[in-house]
């Protein structure tokens, strides 16, 4: 985990990275909320559940 931890610490001080959020954060931040959220759903077990309960 500390290592995870080191590695964000490291790329988000790079310069292009910094770049990459100014510029393009309003879109970067609600699509990696979405991609959390879908993979959240997914190992749980909920879509298909879902899907059980539409057939």
């Amino acid at each position: 985990m500390l290592d995870l931890l080191g590695t964000a610490t490291v790329a988000g001080g790079h310069p292009r990275v910094t770049r990459l959020v100014e510029r393009n954060g309003h879109w970067l931040v609600p699509a990696i909320f979405i991609g959390v959220g879908v993979v959240i759903l997914a190992s749980s077990g909920v879509v298909g559940h879902l899907l059980d309960l539409a057939r």
